[in-house]
């Protein structure tokens, strides 16, 4: 399963762009910074005492140093300092040093292993990047692995995944929103640090040009409503669907080759195939829009229906009032007031089989229709080609139709899915979720944080990881190899040749090509599994301090 961070992707804001408070706090070096906040929140818990650089003076703009990132790791996570040191394992780092016990804790705590095995270095001087800073983050709040947050200067290496985790987790947003990148390579702040942990602890939030409140699926495309009320669009845009205009909307619909959304004055604007995304595509004030694989069709505020495009025939809606409305591919159905849902036009494919009873919701797929009854069950009808209709038992605060397959919203808050699984897209991420949209082959679910997950499209085994608290990922071509906090390796996805099945023992890094996988062993050895033809019989001898493997080739860094 691909698993894609489109709300961070599309209309992220630089951690830097939105100021988050004006008035004067503890530190006066701060003020009116969009880092002021965060370090204002951290500074009243303590975090940040002894890393003054003057009275009242916490030199925002200072690289971070790694023993300053171990002080405010540790007190973060025990909410403590640790005791004294007597020893410490790093040959570099004085345990008389203040800090020294805070270094000790945080690989005690799995968050570091250092920056050499042999001899055991910490690096204490050394000066973080906004790469080194994600997998520090990753490891210390245990982040669910999140591949591809769509970061234009992230593909590979070994921080690659806690990159993407991060942005999936709400904690960044990159360092430029066009193009959209994270900036790995570049130091990390304190100022950008303290932001980073403040919104990890919930102490801040995303600013509302990142934060989504609504999204929607259509067949190729997703688009979704920011909280500062703008829409953005990605995927396919073929047709031009996913050039969203500019102004203030309360809602948003994704089709076919079309979307549209309710602009605040209640006009609806519609782009892409047929559209030019100026107001009134629809005549009237509206409360809900739809836009299908053919038709649009919206709900006026006195409760009437509109439709236009394809099957825009609406005369089995024309009596009465309705309260939801929903466009697929060549047909609408619209719920009324009081009397089961209505559907047009008439066709062999099951839509109008509808269940004779009222419905509180609606959600049109390709071919199939979905609602929620007033028990919160969810009732289904159309093409069960796939199962797209075998809903299963419950109760449901949402349902989404997609193409092949639907989605449903549970009491709590957990996303199920069924019909086609085809590409994963039935493949929903743990945790909780505010709604879900179900697209064409992909589905979208919305985090109470405001950041969008999407999976589904071109996806399969060697993106799914298996359970358990990762150190490390790497991915290689057909497969994926991941460092447990146990420092064993697990290995998943194509396995032939042996790429897949890791030696036993512990590790410290591990590195996967195309056709076969390296670890670096705790003593510093080196080995290599997979392919023979590519790896040979085994690994060169000695100690080495890193490892890199291609498509047909390996490379490692010895100790000397």
């Amino acid at each position: 399963m691909l698993l894609a961070v489109v709300g961070l992707t599309l209309g992220a804001a630089p951690d830097s762009a939105v100021a988050q408070s004006e008035d004067g706090g503890y530190f006066s070096d701060d003020d009116g910074s969009v880092h002021e906040l965060a370090l204002e929140a951290l500074e009243e818990r303590g975090v940040l005492a002894g890393i003054e650089c003057g009275e009242r003076l916490i030199c925002p703009g200072r690289p971070l140093k790694r023993w300053e990132m171990a002080v405010w790791l540790v007190r973060v996570l025990d909410d403590a300092d640790p005791a004294p040191l007597d020893v410490s394992r790093f040959t570099d780092v004085d345990a008389e040093r203040w800090w020294a016990p805070f270094v000790e804790r945080l690989h005690g705590l799995r968050v570091t292993f250092g920056c050499s095995t042999e001899p055991a270095l910490f690096c204490p001087d050394g000066e973080v990047t906004r790469a080194q800073m994600a997998t520090f983050l990753k490891r210390a709040f245990g982040l669910e692995v999140a591949p591809s947050a769509g970061f234009s200067d992230v593909s590979s290496g070994p921080h690659a995944s806690n990159i993407n985790a991060l942005a999936a987790a709400g904690i960044t947003g990159g360092c430029s929103r066009d193009p959209l990148e994270y900036c790995p390579h570049q130091l990390v702040t304190r100022a950008q640090m303290a932001t980073f942990l403040a919104r990890a602890l919930g102490l801040v939030e995303l600013p509302a040009a990142v934060r989504f409140t609504a999204i929607d699926a259509g067949y190729g495309h997703s688009c979704g409503l920011r909280a500062d009320r703008t829409v953005a669009c990605w995927g396919d845009n073929r047709s031009g669907q996913s050039n969203a205009p500019e102004g203030e909307f309360l809602t948003v619909s994704a089709g076919g080759s079309q979307s549209c959304a309710i602009r605040t004055d209640h006009s609806v604007s519609c782009w892409g195939s047929g559209h030019d995304g100026s107001t009134g595509a629809l005549d009237g004030l509206f409360q809900a829009v739809s836009a299908g694989y053919g038709p649009v069709c919206g709900l006026r505020t006195d409760g009437t229906v509109a439709c236009l495009g394809g099957s825009s025939n609406v005369s089995a809606a024309s009596d009465g009032q309705f309260k939801a409305v929903a466009s697929g591919l060549f047909f609408s159905c619209a719920a009324p007031v009081d009397r089961a849902v209505t559907c047009w036009p008439s066709r062999d494919t099951g839509e109008n089989d509808v269940p004779d009873e009222p419905l509180v919701s609606l959600s049109a797929g390709s071919s199939h229709v979905c609602g929620l009854r007033s028990d919160s069950t969810i009732a289904c009808w159309g093409n069960n080609f796939d199962g797209q209709t075998d809903a299963p038992g419950g109760r449901f605060r949402a349902v989404s139709a997609g193409g092949e397959h639907t989605c449903g919203l549970r009491e709590d808050r957990t996303i199920a899915c069924w019909g086609n699984g085809h590409s994963g897209r039935i493949e929903a991420p743990r945790g909780e979720f505010e709604t879900v949209a179900a697209g064409g082959t992909h589905t979208c679910g919305l985090r109470a944080n405001g950041i969008v997950l999407c999976w589904g499209e071109t996806a399969d085994d060697r993106s799914r990881p298996p359970s358990g608290q990762f150190a490390e990922v790497s991915a290689g071509r057909f497969h994926t190899c991941g460092l447990l906090a146990t420092m064993t390796i697990e290995c998943w996805g194509q396995g032939e040749g042996g790429r897949t099945h890791p030696p036993a023992g512990e590790f410290t890094a591990v590195d996967a090509g195309s056709n076969q996988t390296c670890g670096l062993r705790t003593d510093s050895a080196l080995v290599c599994w997979g392919e023979s033809s590519v790896v040979g019989p085994r690994a060169p001898e000695g100690h080495f301090d890193a490892v890199s493997v291609g498509g047909s080739s390996s490379c490692g860094l010895r100790t000397d």
